[in-house]
């Protein structure tokens, strides 16, 4: 069961939660929770280039314990006006974390997929190349969900970002 875990890493780079009074995790912290998951059976985690330096301690830990958790990522919601080429831009990601392959790639939000649409065919065609595994949004409202099972039926998974413990 433990391997359909995803450990969500948005406090691990930035100062994140509702109820968030301590700040961003220490690097310290961060190394003691991905060994724990690990020890656990859990490998995978739910990334963004947008939460501070996740993407280093998720490199620097993968590099210095030989390892690489399986990840699942998302579209920079705040520069996407600025790719002229997903799949450049991507492959650079990769390149930087030192993975092979995204397990999973998803729109920030469903709102990044109805400004930027052509993404989603961009997404599809790196799917097809291997690059990515499994494509996804993450979804706020019944609306949106509602949207995304009538009208994009090649995406893989569904995230609905609120904590079910």
């Amino acid at each position: 069961m433990n391997n359909k875990i995803i450990l969500g890493t948005a406090q691990f780079g930035t100062k994140y939660g509702i109820n968030n009074h301590t700040g961003k995790i220490s690097k310290g912290k961060v190394f003691e929770i991905f060994e724990t998951a690990i020890l656990n059976g859990i490998d995978s985690l739910d990334t963004a280039e947008a939460y501070g330096d996740c993407y280093d301690l998720i490199k620097e830990f993968n590099l210095s314990n030989n390892f690489n958790f399986k990840l699942y990522s998302k579209l920079n919601s705040k520069n996407l006006h600025s790719i002229k080429s997903l799949n450049e831009y991507l492959l650079r990601s990769l390149d930087y974390l030192n993975q092979e392959y995204f397990e999973g790639y998803m729109f920030h939000s469903y709102e990044a997929l109805k400004n930027y649409p052509y993404f989603y065919d961009d997404l599809l065609k790196i799917k097809e190349d291997g690059n990515i595994k499994n494509i996804g949004v993450s979804v706020y409202t019944n609306e949106d969900l509602n949207d995304i099972f009538n009208n994009y039926d090649q995406f893989d998974f569904i995230q609905a970002p609120f904590n079910l413990l």
